[in-house]
């Protein structure tokens, strides 16, 4: 599976393991319904550390902000590492 398809399947299956609060946070969101604006829900980030690409969903992106969403629940406390390299690479987007 290439790289890019990959990230696609990815947030394909996050899509239909939403949690509650992401499904909640989707209704308002989706549609333009917010303010006018297009969000995107799982959306894949693409970065480079030590010369690879890699990438990482986040739960839901706007373009025309350039703000990504992160809905945290349980799962944050166990991932407090790779939430600090996320947060790292988006201050350089």
């Amino acid at each position: 599976m290439r790289f890019s398809e990959n990230a696609k399947y990815t947030a394909r299956e996050l899509i239909k393991n939403q949690t509650y609060a992401e499904e909640l946070l989707w209704q308002k969101l989706r549609n333009r319904n917010f303010t006018g604006l297009k969000f995107l829900r799982q959306h894949p980030i693409y970065y480079f550390k030590d010369e690879h690409k890699k990438f990482f969903i986040a739960d839901f992106f706007c373009k025309q902000l350039n703000l990504i969403v992160e809905v945290d629940g349980p799962i944050h406390n166990k991932q407090k590492n790779y939430d600090k390299l996320r947060e790292e690479v988006l201050k350089y987007k």
